[in-house]
């Protein structure tokens, strides 16, 4: 009796946490999304940014997300494909801070969730995580940022440049420093993050069709696709 009533007490526990996740897009090197509204939610302090990635093989630098005020003043996640790291950045006052991810998921067929988070204010840190683990930590005495954000794309460098080729899901923002286990576990589909704390900015990409990206944060930033990414059923 025991083992039935604990048996039933799991899929309740768990729906409240996993996706029902059915559509993801697929990048090849001309796609991209533009989120531009987030920006007037961000804290250029402190926030984070949580994706679940399927990384292409490439033969070049891809930006797989990118808001900017001005070229010394900006946050990416960027491919640097010389040395095979996905990079995490943030620019201020022209203080440059980027923590490295050690290991390579280029073309490995797998899915991926990835984290960054910064924190000025407090720790004056800037971090990117892998599949629940720490890769790196970049400690650089901060600059002073200047100037508004703009513009926010997912894919591109936000002037036609170094397009990401792979496949895109769950993305969301926040505008503070999340922990890890608040958007990923170990060897489980996506958490659902709808009405967490901080959320600034939540793109399922659960359409299936057409050129809008819905925002699941309730603060209205819809996504619109541009040149045509890829609808497809393979998700996290």
């Amino acid at each position: 009796m025991l083992a039935i009533k604990l048996g039933q007490s799991l899929p309740s526990i768990n729906s409240a946490l996993i996706n029902a996740d059915t559509y993801s897009i697929q990048l090849t090197g001309t796609e991209y999304a533009s989120v531009d509204g987030v920006v007037n939610d961000v804290d250029v302090t402190e926030g984070s940014i949580s994706l679940w990635t399927k990384q292409s093989s490439t033969s070049g630098n891809g930006v797989v997300f990118k808001m900017i005020a001005d070229a010394e003043n900006y946050m990416q996640i960027f491919y640097h494909n010389g040395t095979q790291q996905m990079r995490a950045i943030y620019e201020a006052g022209n203080t440059y801070r980027a923590a490295n991810m050690a290991t390579v998921i280029e073309g490995d067929g797998a899915w991926h969730h990835i984290l960054m988070t910064w924190s000025v204010t407090a720790t004056d840190t800037v971090n990117i995580w892998l599949d629940g683990v720490k890769q790196a930590q970049s400690q650089v005495a901060a600059g002073t940022w200047s100037g508004s954000l703009s513009v926010a794309d997912i894919g591109q460098n936000t002037t036609n440049g170094n397009f990401y080729k792979g496949f895109i899901d769950e993305f969301s923002m926040f505008d503070r420093v999340v922990d890890i286990g608040e958007v990923y576990i170990a060897n489980r589909q996506p958490i659902n993050v709808t009405g967490a704390s901080g959320l600034i900015g939540y793109w399922r990409f659960e359409e299936g069709s057409g050129s809008v990206a819905s925002d699941s944060s309730g603060k209205g930033n819809t996504g619109t696709l541009f040149n045509s990414p890829a609808w497809t059923t393979d998700t996290p």
